[in-house]
C-alpha cells in the first residue's frame, strides 16, 4: 500500500507541475475594431466585411504580467482553398510588459474565392509556453450585387500568329455577384494594330460561368514582328460596369505584306540600277584607261595633215611650173617661126 500512495503522490505532484507549467497568459483585450469599426466578442451581431479584397483588424492589448515572445495570429477558418489561399495574418513576435497597453494592426485578404457566408474572426495569442488565448468575432463575407471577372481567355493559335492571318479568341466569364447578369458584352482589342472584335453572352447567373463565342480577329499582313498587348474588356449592368484584363500576343512578319513586297521589288530594282551604273562606269574606266594615254597618234595625223598640205602646194607649183614651161616653150616657137618667116621675106 505505501508502495501505491508513494506512486499516487509521485504522480499528483507531476500533475500539478504540468497545470503550473502551462499556465494562461495574463492578457486582457481591451478592444477590437474591424475596418475602424469596433466589433464585440460574443455579440449576435455581425461586421459585414466585402471579398476580393481586404480588411484591416486593430488590436489594444494590455498585459498583466510580463510576457516574452507574444504572437497574435488572426484567421478565418471553413476557406475552400486555406491551403492555397490561407485566410490569416501574423503580427511580429513581441515582449510585452505589464500595464502597458500595445495596439497591433494586421490586413487579411479575402479572396474572389471565399464563399458568401458567416463566419469566425479568431484572434489566437501565444508564448512558448503558455495557454493559447483565444477570442472570436462574428463576422459576415458579402459580395457586391454587381461583379463579373474573366476566369480564362483561350487563343488559337496559343503561342504567336503570323501577320495576314487570323487569331481566335475565347474568354470565360465568371458572375462574382449577387445578381444575374443580361446581355454581357465581351470586346477583344490589340490597340496598336487598331483592330477589335465583340461577341455577346445572353445571360451570366450569379456564381456560375459562360463564356463567348470565337472572336475573330484579323493581323493585318503589314503589321510588325513584335509583341503587342491584347485587351479583354467585358461590360454589364446595363452597360454601367466595366471590367479590362490584359495579355499579351507574339505577332511573326509576313512575307504577303503588299506594301513590304513593293519595298524590296523597288530596292531591288534600285540594287539593279545601282550595279548597271556601276558597270558603265567600269566601262567608261576601262575605255578611259584604254583610249585617253594616246596624245602621240594625234601629233602623228596633224603631222600628217601638214604633209598632205605641202605635197598639194608642190603638186599645185609643179603644175604651175609644168605650164609656165609649156607656155613658154609656145611662145619661144612662136618667135622662132616669125623670125624664120622674116628670114624668107
Amino acid at each position: 500500500m505505501k508502495i501505491w500512495k508513494s506512486l499516487l503522490f509521485v504522480l499528483g505532484i507531476f500533475m500539478l507541475s504540468a497545470v503550473v507549467s502551462a499556465q494562461n497568459l495574463p492578457l486582457t483585450i481591451n478592444e477590437v475594431q474591424v475596418n475602424d469599426v469596433e466589433v464585440v466578442q460574443g455579440s449576435t451581431n455581425r461586421l459585414d466585411v466585402l471579398r476580393d479584397g481586404t480588411f484591416e483588424v486593430e488590436v489594444q492589448l494590455t498585459p498583466t504580467a510580463d510576457i516574452n515572445d507574444l504572437e497574435l495570429q488572426a484567421s478565418l477558418f471553413g476557406h475552400e482553398y486555406n491551403d492555397f489561399e490561407p485566410i490569416t495574418a501574423t503580427a511580429p513576435i513581441f515582449d510585452a510588459d505589464a500595464n502597458v497597453t500595445y495596439v497591433k494592426r494586421l490586413v487579411l485578404r479575402l479572396s474572389d474565392k471565399v464563399e458568401e457566408d458567416n463566419y469566425r474572426l479568431r484572434l489566437i495569442f501565444g508564448d512558448r509556453n503558455s495557454n493559447l488565448f483565444i477570442v472570436e468575432y462574428n463576422l459576415k463575407v458579402d459580395v457586391d450585387r454587381h461583379v463579373l471577372s474573366v476566369e480564362d481567355v483561350v487563343m488559337y493559335p496559343s503561342g504567336q500568329v503570323e501577320a495576314g492571318r487570323a487569331l481566335l479568341t475565347t474568354v470565360r466569364v465568371e458572375n462574382m455577384g449577387e445578381k444575374d447578369e443580361k446581355d454581357v458584352k465581351v470586346t477583344v482589342s490589340v490597340p496598336q494594330l487598331g483592330i477589335s472584335a465583340s461577341d455577346f453572352i445572353d445571360e451570366v447567373e450569379a456564381d456560375e460561368e459562360e463564356e463567348t463565342e470565337e472572336i475573330f480577329l484579323q493581323i493585318p499582313a503589314c503589321a510588325e514582328a513584335g509583341s503587342y498587348p491584347v485587351e479583354v474588356t467585358v461590360t454589364y449592368d446595363e452597360g454601367f460596369e466595366t471590367f479590362k484584363k490584359s495579355l499579351n500576343v507574339r505577332v511573326s512578319e509576313s512575307g504577303s505584306c503588299p506594301l513590304r513586297a513593293a519595298a524590296e521589288k523597288e530596292e531591288g530594282a534600285d540594287n539593279d540600277d545601282s550595279d548597271a551604273q556601276n558597270e558603265n562606269v567600269q566601262v567608261i574606266v576601262e575605255n578611259t584607261v584604254i583610249q585617253a594615254p594616246q596624245p602621240e597618234p594625234v601629233e602623228e595625223s596633224q603631222e600628217g595633215s601638214a604633209k598632205s598640205v605641202l605635197e598639194v602646194i608642190l603638186i599645185i607649183l609643179l603644175v604651175v611650173l609644168v605650164i609656165l614651161g609649156v607656155v613658154v616653150g609656145v611662145t619661144k616657137l612662136k618667135e622662132g617661126s616669125d623670125e624664120e618667116n622674116e628670114e624668107e621675106v
